[in-house]
């Protein structure tokens, strides 16, 4: 079993396991902290190793919310593929502006938030051929 100064090997095997359940989960998970500070054996979750955790999933382009991670080991962490559309909707949520308010109110409205113009012209496109089978 690890100590509470572990070698940077418990990184990769953090990066490497949660990547394995985000594939299996359609790009987002739910931890609570303790899991995956007994995933890799680690002792006390002190500061600096949830500062190595952190460091770690953002290399790994993985997203964690609430950001900065939470003290407590027995808090939850919701963590996600920054390239998935859960990503886009995850930082509609958490962005305070009226752009991300839209992208909310689109998807309440039961269509999804998009970014890039191809989306949307895709969308249109889904939504004209429906119209014309109507």
């Amino acid at each position: 079993m690890r100590n509470d100064e572990p070698d940077n090997d418990w990184t990769s095997e953090l990066v490497h396991e949660v990547e394995e359940r985000l594939e299996r989960q359609n790009g987002v998970a739910t931890y609570q902290l303790k899991e995956l500070k007994d995933l890799v054996g680690i002792g006390r979750l002190g500061h600096r190793i949830r500062e190595q955790m952190q460091e770690a999933l953002d290399r790994a382009d993985i997203g964690y919310f609430p950001s900065p991670l939470p003290a407590s080991d027995a808090q939850s962490v919701r963590l996600y593929s920054l390239d998935s559309k859960v990503a886009r909707l995850i930082a509609a949520v958490v962005t305070l502006d009226q752009e991300h308010d839209k992208k909310l109110v689109k998807f309440a409205a039961g269509s999804t938030p998009v970014d890039s113009s191809l989306e949307r012209d895709a969308i249109e496109k889904i939504r004209r051929i429906i119209d014309r089978l109507r």
